[in-house]
C-alpha cells in the first residue's frame, strides 16, 4: 500500500506540476497578445506622424509665397489646426512665425530646439513636449527639412490632445486599459482612458511586469523618440486563465481521490482520459475566447461563401447579430464596386495561385453607412488539399480614411468659401498650361470685392465673413462646368476659364459674374443688405507661360481696373511691361 501511495503522490504530483506549467505558459501567451498590441498602436501613431509630414510638405509652396503677404502665413496655418509654426533660413534664423512673434524673427532658433536643429541637417524630426517659441504653449513639433528658396526648415506643432490620436487610444478591447504617446523624457503627448493622467511616466518599469495591479505594455514608435505605452488590470487580461484554473483544480483533486481509491491501471487510464479532454477543452476555450475578444472581426467563410461564427467585433462593425450574419454571405455586405475584386482574388486562393491575399475595400453596414476594412483571407484545406473553408480578418480604417481625406481637404480648399484655395488653385493652372492638347487658351481673372476693408470697419468680421461666402458661391454659380473659381486670400478671387478662343469669349463668362453681384448681399447683421462691387483683371494665356507669369500680368490688369474706377473688369495690355518679368 506503501508504494501504492508513494505512486499515487508521484502522480499527483507531476499533474500538478503539468498543469501549472500549462497556466503559466497560457499566462505567458495572453501577456504576449497584449504586448503585440502596443506594437500595433505605434504603427498606428508611425503613420499619424508620416500624414502631418506630408501636409507639411504639401503647404510649404503655399507659405513661402505667403510671406511677401502680411498677416497670410499666420492665417493659414490657423486655417489648418496649427498652434504654433516658424519657418527658418539655411542658417536656422526665423523668417516668420506663427503667433506672429516680430521680435523673434532674425534670431537662431536651431540653436535653442533640438528639433529644428535636427531638420536643418537634413531629417525629419518630431520634438519631445516643448514650450511653443511665441506663446510658451506645450505642443509637439514636426520639423521638415526645405530646400526652397532660401528656407531651410518648416516646423508646425499643436497638441495631440484633439488629434485623431485621442480616439484610437480610447478604444481598447480589454476594459480597464489606459494608453499613452510618451516622449523620450518620458512626458505624457496623448494619454486616454479610466485614470490616465498627463505629467512623466516611469520609464524603468519591464514590459509585461505588473505595476500595482497593471500589466505595461511599451513599443517604440517608429520614425520619433516617441514610445507607445498600454496598461492594463493584470486579472482582467489573464481572465481566460483564471476562468480555467478552478475548474482544473477541482478535476485534479477528483482524479487523486479516484486514483487512490481504485486501481492503479485503472485510475491511470482514466487520469490520462481525462488530461487529455482537459487540453483539448483548455485549447478550444482558449481559441474561442482569443477569437471573440479580438480587437478586429475575424470569421470563418465557407465554400458558398456565408459567414460561419462571426464574432463580437465584426457583429458591432457591421450592425447585425451573429444569427442574422450567419445567414448572409459576404457579398451582401460588400460594396457592389468592390465584389468583383474580392471574388477574383479569392478564386486564386481557392486554385492555390496564393495561400492568402489582403486588400482594402468597402461594406455595407445595416444601417447603410459605409465601412473601410482591411481584410486579411486565408484558405484552410483538409487532408486531400482540397478548400475546406476560409479565415477571414477585417480590420475597420473608416475613421483612419476620414481622417486623412479630412488632412487632403484643409491643404487644397479654403475652408470658409469651400473654394479652391492658392495651392489647388495653382495646380491646376500649371496642369492645364503644361497640356499640350488643348488647341485653345485659358483665361485667368484675378478679382477682389471693392471696399472690402470698409465693410469690415462698419460692419464687423462676421458680416464681412458673410460677405465673401456669399460672393464665392455667386462666383461659383456664374462659370461654367470645368472652371476654377479659387480665394487665394483676404477678399481676393481668381476665376480660371478653360478652353476659351478669345478674350472676348472671356467676357461672356465674366460678365454673367457681374450680373450675378448686382443684387444686394446679406451681411448678416440685422439682416442688412449691401450692394457690393467686384473689380478684375483678365489676362488670357500665352505660349511658354508659367502659372506665375499669367498671374502676374492678370494682377496688373486689376490694378488698373481700380485706376479706372473700380466696379469693371480689364484686359490686360500685351504693351504694358509686367513687374518681375525682365526687360
Amino acid at each position: 500500500m506503501g508504494f501504492l501511495t508513494v505512486i499515487w503522490l508521484v502522480c499527483v504530483v507531476a499533474a500538478t506540476a503539468v498543469m501549472a506549467r500549462g497556466q503559466a505558459q497560457e499566462r505567458e501567451r495572453l501577456v504576449e497578445r497584449f504586448e503585440s498590441r502596443a506594437d500595433t498602436g505605434a504603427s498606428f501613431v508611425g503613420s499619424y506622424v508620416e500624414e502631418v509630414f506630408e501636409t507639411e510638405e504639401r503647404l510649404v509652396p503655399r507659405l513661402v509665397s505667403d510671406l511677401s503677404r502680411p498677416g497670410e502665413f499666420e492665417r493659414t496655418l490657423s486655417l489648418m489646426g496649427f498652434s504654433a509654426a516658424v519657418l527658418l533660413d539655411r542658417q536656422g534664423r526665423a523668417l516668420a512665425l506663427a503667433p506672429a512673434a516680430p521680435d523673434l524673427v532674425g534670431q537662431d532658433l536651431a540653436g535653442r530646439y533640438p528639433h529644428l536643429a535636427g531638420a536643418l541637417a537634413g531629417r525629419r524630426t518630431v520634438s519631445d513636449v516643448v514650450p511653443s517659441a511665441v506663446e510658451g504653449e506645450s505642443i509637439v513639433a514636426f520639423a521638415l527639412p526645405v530646400t526652397r528658396s532660401r528656407v531651410g526648415v518648416f516646423s508646425a506643432g499643436f497638441s495631440l490632445e484633439d488629434s485623431p490620436l485621442k480616439p484610437f487610444l480610447e478604444r481598447q478591447p480589454i476594459p480597464g486599459t489606459r494608453g499613452y504617446v510618451l516622449d523620450s523624457t518620458g512626458a505624457v503627448i496623448v494619454a486616454a482612458g479610466e485614470g490616465s493622467a498627463s505629467g512623466h511616466a516611469d520609464q524603468s518599469v519591464e514590459p509585461g511586469d505588473p505595476v500595482d495591479g497593471r500589466l505595461i505594455a511599451t513599443a517604440p514608435i517608429p520614425g520619433t523618440p516617441w514610445t507607445y505605452v498600454l496598461d492594463a488590470p493584470e486579472d482582467t487580461v489573464l481572465a481566460p486563465v483564471a476562468e480555467g484554473e478552478k475548474g482544473e483544480w477541482a478535476l485534479l483533486i477528483g482524479l487523486a481521490a479516484l486514483g487512490l481509491a481504485g486501481m492503479l491501471t485503472a485510475g491511470a487510464a482514466l487520469s490520462a482520459r481525462a488530461r487529455a479532454r482537459r487540453e483539448t477543452a483548455a485549447a478550444d476555450h482558449r481559441l474561442r475566447l482569443t477569437v471573440e475578444n479580438a480587437p478586429i472581426g475575424m470569421t470563418i467563410v465557407s465554400l458558398d461563401h456565408r459567414f460561419v461564427e462571426p464574432n463580437k467585433r465584426l457583429c458591432d462593425m457591421l450592425g447585425y447579430t451573429d444569427g442574422e450574419l450567419t445567414t448572409m454571405t459576404f457579398e451582401q455586405v460588400t460594396h457592389p464596386e468592390d465584389i468583383e475584386v474580392d471574388l477574383a482574388m479569392l478564386g486564386e486562393l481557392t486554385a492555390g495561385t496564393n495561400d492568402h491575399y489582403e486588400l482594402e475595400k468597402r461594406y455595407i453596414r445595416r444601417d447603410g453607412t459605409p465601412l473601410i476594412g482591411r481584410l486579411a483571407v486565408s484558405v484552410v484545406r483538409d487532408d486531400n488539399g482540397q478548400p475546406a473553408y476560409f479565415v477571414s480578418q477585417i480590420e475597420d480604417i473608416t475613421e483612419f480614411h476620414a481622417a486623412r481625406a479630412q488632412l487632403e481637404y484643409r491643404a487644397h480648399y479654403d475652408p470658409l468659401t469651400g473654394l479652391a484655395n492658392r495651392s489647388l488653385l495653382m495646380d491646376r493652372l500649371t496642369h492645364a498650361l503644361d497640356d499640350s492638347s488643348q488647341p485653345v487658351s485659358i483665361a485667368l481673372c484675378f478679382c477682389d470685392i471693392d471696399n472690402f476693408k470698409q465693410i469690415n470697419d462698419a460692419y464687423g468680421h462676421d458680416a464681412g465673413d458673410a460677405v465673401l461666402a456669399e460672393v464665392a458661391a455667386r462666383l461659383q454659380a456664374a462659370v461654367r462646368p470645368g472652371d476654377t473659381v479659387a480665394r487665394i486670400g483676404g477678399d481676393e478671387f481668381v476665376i480660371m476659364l478653360t478652353g476659351v478662343e478669345s478674350a472676348s469669349v472671356a467676357q461672356v463668362v465674366l460678365d454673367r459674374v457681374l450680373a450675378g453681384l448686382r443684387q444686394p448681399v446679406e451681411t448678416g447683421a440685422g439682416g442688412e443688405a449691401l450692394m457690393i462691387g467686384l473689380s478684375g483683371g483678365l489676362a488670357m494665356s500665352e505660349t511658354g507661360d508659367t502659372a506665375d507669369m499669367i498671374l502676374r500680368r492678370a494682377d496688373q490688369a486689376l490694378y488698373r481696373a481700380k485706376q479706372m474706377g473700380r466696379g469693371r473688369i480689364e484686359t490686360h495690355d500685351a504693351s504694358e511691361p509686367v513687374p518681375g518679368s525682365g526687360p
